[in-house]
């Protein structure tokens, strides 16, 4: 699926207490086929000024509490490790290719 604002707003990652991903959502006004409204210069400034303000209200939330700031500091780090280490990806593409060629 190619990346668009629409599919992008929809999967922004926002980080729990925990440090973990809690996937919020940005709700941004659609039409009826889902894309976001900004065919027009107002609904581009509107969409816009949505988008700023709700990432300013995420962003204000994750740093509000120090206690959590320390404790994503340490889990975000692991948690990206554990989901995206290279060597991980890398071993299993090579079972991928190596159950291909058998």
């Amino acid at each position: 699926m190619p990346l668009t604002l629409h599919n992008a707003l929809d999967n922004l990652p926002v980080y729990n207490e925990a440090g973990l991903p809690a996937h919020r959502r940005i709700n941004v006004p659609k039409d009826q086929f889902g894309i976001a409204y900004r065919h027009t210069k107002q609904q581009g400034a509107a969409l816009s000024a949505l988008i700023q303000k709700n990432l300013y209200d995420i962003i204000k939330q994750i740093f509000s509490n120090q206690k959590v700031v320390k404790e994503k500091r340490v889990k975000a780090p692991q948690k990206i490790k554990e989901e995206h280490d290279p060597q991980d990806r890398a071993d299993s593409l090579q079972r991928i290719y190596e159950e291909a060629l058998r």
